[in-house]
């Protein structure tokens, strides 16, 4: 679809060409100027290791997941504030790099496209909402006495968080991604 509407904006920029051309206007308008100059932009605001590196985050917090899962297992509480903080420094360096390379790219690549541009922005929102109840749960359990109670609490608001956290890895690998290198 991309590829359709940017067909159909040169077409426009070669017809006002055509039109400078013909009334004398051949200062202010050249044909290609601006699909080269966006091609330009996207060129220097792509970086091709970005998926990889994204996905290596991915693997270091399902990692991160596993591990404080492992610590309830083995009744290990004291060593889970660790953990805790180790998974939301993650997550907020991996959302940092989202924001400021991914979803600026995918804005400014599909700015003609509102249905994927809209999709692109929601999700922004949506992982931005992700990272501040990994925050809160964070603030949460960080330096908590756990009680048994408190334990059980924190092993569901955990699954809660590792489903919210697996889910979204998935749609961003199997859709996002794509949008991104497509």
């Amino acid at each position: 679809m991309h590829e359709l509407l940017g067909s159909e904006l040169q077409g426009v920029i070669n017809l006002m060409g055509i039109f400078s051309s013909l009334f004398g206007n051949k200062k202010n308008l050249k044909p290609h100027h601006y699909s080269q100059q966006k091609s330009e932009t996207e060129s220097r605001l792509f970086r091709p290791e970005l998926v990889d590196s994204l996905t290596h985050d991915h693997q270091t917090i399902i990692t991160l997941l596993n591990e404080i899962n492992e610590l309830i297992n083995n009744q290990d509480f004291k060593s889970i504030d660790t953990k805790i903080q180790e998974l939301r420094l993650q997550l907020q360096n991996h959302v940092i790099v989202e924001n400021v390379q991914l979803y600026s790219y995918l804005e400014m690549k599909l700015n003609n496209d509102p249905n994927n541009l809209e999709f692109i922005q929601r999700v922004r929102k949506e992982m931005n909402h992700i990272s501040h109840t990994v925050v809160q749960f964070s603030r949460r359990y960080e330096a908590a006495h756990f009680t048994e109670q408190l334990q059980q609490k924190f092993t569901r608001d955990l699954k809660a968080i590792g489903d919210m956290i697996r889910q979204r890895i998935a749609m961003e690998e199997g859709l996002l991604y794509t949008l991104y290198k497509a």
